[in-house]
Order: C-alpha cells, then sequence, then structure tokens
C-alpha cells in the first residue's frame, strides 16, 4: 500500500486538520455535490428536448412544481437570516453603561443637532 503524505493537505499525520486550516469555506458544495451537479447537467442537455415536450403537457400546477423542483438543483438554498438589533431606550437611560459605544454618538449628535437641554 502506497503511503500519501497528507502535510499538503492541511491535515497531520492521523488525517485531522491542522491549526490554522479552515478547510471548505462555508455554504460551498463538496466533490460529490459538484460531481452530482455535473453529470445531471450532462444528461439533461442531451434530454432538453424531451423534457421540455413533456413539461408543455404537463398541467400548471405541476409545471410549478417541476420548475421549483429543478431550480433546487442549481441555485443555492436561502436562509433565513436574524440580526438582532438593540434599542438603546428599551431599558430607558439607567442602563446607559450597557449602550453601544455608536448607541452614545448617536445620543450625543441628537443633543447637539437638537440643543436638548
Amino acid at each position: 500500500m502506497k503511503t500519501v503524505s497528507t502535510a499538503n493537505y492541511g491535515r497531520d499525520q492521523s488525517g485531522k486538520f491542522t491549526s490554522g486550516n479552515p478547510g471548505r469555506p462555508p455554504l460551498s458544495a463538496n466533490k460529490l455535490q459538484q460531481d452530482i451537479r455535473q453529470q445531471l447537467g450532462e444528461f439533461l442537455e442531451g434530454k432538453l428536448h424531451d423534457v421540455e415536450s413533456l413539461y408543455l403537457k404537463l398541467p400548471d400546477r405541476d409545471k410549478a412544481k417541476f420548475l421549483l423542483e429543478v431550480v433546487s438543483y442549481f441555485m443555492p438554498k436561502q436562509r433565513d437570516i436574524f440580526i438582532e438589533k438593540s434599542n438603546p431606550l428599551e431599558n430607558g437611560f439607567a442602563d446607559m453603561d450597557t449602550w453601544a459605544e455608536s448607541d452614545l454618538r448617536l445620543l450625543i449628535s441628537l443633543h447637539e443637532k437638537y440643543e436638548i437641554k
């Protein structure tokens, strides 16, 4: 059996990632996904005429279903992203020591702009 050095791949002798190696970027396709996507695309290239004629025979509801299914193979899935924005006035002025510096700067600029006394 031939031994392959894994040092060039950012792994130690046991095959684990070494420190500082971020690995595959988030949401990037792995090798298997890339291969399947490519093979499916090649298969469909030769069958596009058949697929189109079958698609045209479908009822409208099934056409929409078909398109949603096919698009899922070529488009990344949508993910919800939640951004929590704190409201500095939510807890009243008594909690000002927990405010972010940007919130304090905003308060000072409003104070200066409107000459609040």
